[in-house]
């Protein structure tokens, strides 16, 4: 559960912010185009540093290499 908690709060965040109404009011049923780039990037970084991912490896996954 430890290693757990620091994401579940991360993907609070990011649920929290698209579940803000969309800029549009024309737009129903959308989720929010809030910005959560860099949220989703932290969870990235954990991930890569939970299973001890290489340089390298971090390239494939992210389909640079």
């Amino acid at each position: 559960m430890k290693y757990q908690q620091p994401f579940i709060t991360l993907v609070n965040h990011i649920l929290a912010a698209k579940q803000q109404p969309p800029s549009s009011p024309f737009v129903k049923g959308e989720l929010s185009n809030a910005d959560t780039s860099a949220l989703e990037k932290q969870i990235d970084e954990m991930v890569y540093k939970l299973y001890a991912l290489t340089t390298d490896e971090i390239e494939i996954v992210e389909g640079k290499g």
